[in-house]
């Protein structure tokens, strides 16, 4: 459960729609709540806003969030023909709970053993991009680009999360140090002759100190 009202607030499994309560089977599926608890322990750390009034205001603040709260809450739409009817079509897939905008997500690919597929995504305002990229990729062991995107979309929304993700690991310099490869040694071959001393090729050497007066040579080829 995400909680906006820590200062920092750790990265778990988003909520559920549908309370134990509500789960005919969520015995049968203790199980897996078990392992999910395990393993958020190791998940990294955020920085939210201390109380959901901030949060809201910051939600607010954000340009791509600001018309769908306001939909919800008002039932306003913008003036822009297109941007309205974007908000419109997206309304069914946002809630607002205690002032915070939350995204529903219905994961495509769902667990036989489980009955609880929708998910609360808490929805980034933009200016809090970059302190949840860095926790998710650099606070995390630096993961790949597929676990990380599936990491963030069990737990946060915003619009064009994988272009996020793709641009934000293309500037991860410690990825870029670990993915270089040194370049392939090239074997070392003569240019191609079609007539004798068409073309040659003078180098010089250097004899080992043995008394000898002659210290150089030189090499034709």
């Amino acid at each position: 459960m995400i909680i906006p009202h820590a200062k920092h607030v750790h990265i778990t499994p988003a909520r559920s729609l549908n309370s134990a309560a509500q789960d005919p089977i969520a015995d049968a599926d203790n199980s897996t709540e078990t392992n999910q608890n395990q393993n958020s322990e190791q998940l990294p750390t955020v920085e939210l806003p201390p109380t959901d009034l901030e949060l809201h205001q910051i939600q607010l603040a954000s340009y791509d969030l600001a018309d769908m709260i306001y939909y919800l809450e008002c039932g306003v739409l913008p003036t822009d023909e297109n941007t309205a009817k974007r908000i419109v079509y997206d309304a069914p897939n946002g809630t607002v709970l205690d002032d915070v905008l939350y995204h529903l997500y219905n994961p495509r690919k769902r667990e036989v053993n489980s009955m609880k597929p929708i998910n609360l995504q808490l929805a980034i305002p933009h200016s809090l991009l970059p302190q949840v990229l860095t926790a998710d990729h650099e606070n995390c062991g630096h993961w790949q680009e597929e676990k990380m995107y599936a990491t963030l979309q069990q737990r946060f929304y915003w619009c064009n999360m994988y272009a996020a993700v793709r641009d934000h690991l293309s500037k991860c310099l410690q990825c870029a140090v670990a993915k270089k490869q040194p370049p392939r040694k090239s074997l070392l071959q003569h240019a191609p002759q079609h007539e004798p001393f068409e073309c040659l090729i003078i180098d010089h050497i250097s004899f080992p100190l043995t008394g000898q007066s002659v210290q150089y040579g030189l090499t034709m080829d």
